[in-house]
C-alpha cells in the first residue's frame, strides 16, 4: 500500500472508531469521507484529545529543528493556528514549505498534497 493509499484508508477509520459511541453511531463505518461534513466535524470534536498547556509553557533543550531538515504545510485557511504563524513558524526553522488552501485538518482535506510533502522529506518524491 502506498503512504498516500495508506492515509486515504485512515482518513477517518480510526477516528469514527474512538468517538462512534459518543454520537450512538452503531455502525462506524458508516461515516465515509464522502459523509457530511458537519457530521465529520462532531466526530473529529469528539476525538480531539485536550490541548497540553505544557506545551506552551515548556522548554526544548535542543528543538531537532536546529540541526535537521524540515517540511511544513501552512494551512491557508486555518483558523486554529493563525497561517502567518504558521508561516513564522516554518521560517524560523528553514523548513521547506508549501501552503495548502485548507482548514487546519489538511491531513484529512487534502491527503494527496500532505502524503507527498511527507515523501518528499522522506526523500521518495
Amino acid at each position: 500500500m502506498t503512504l498516500i493509499a495508506f492515509l486515504k484508508a485512515m482518513e477517518f477509520n480510526s477516528i469514527t472508531r474512538r468517538a462512534a459511541s459518543h454520537f450512538g453511531i452503531e455502525d462506524p463505518d458508516a461515516i465515509a469521507p464522502a459523509a457530511d461534513p458537519a457530521e465529520k466535524a462532531r466526530v473529529l470534536y469528539a476525538a480531539q484529545a485536550p490541548f497540553n498547556r505544557t506545551l506552551v509553557a515548556g522548554k526544548t533543550a535542543h528543538a531537532a529543528w536546529r540541526s535537521k531538515p524540515s517540511w511544513y504545510a501552512v494551512s491557508t485557511e486555518d483558523r486554529t493556528i493563525n497561517p502567518d504563524l504558521e508561516r513564522f513558524m516554518a521560517k524560523r526553522m528553514g523548513a521547506k514549505t508549501i501552503e495548502v488552501k485548507s482548514s487546519h485538518l489538511s491531513l484529512i482535506s487534502q491527503p494527496d498534497v500532505i502524503a507527498n510533502l511527507i515523501l518528499d522529506a522522506a526523500g521518495q518524491a
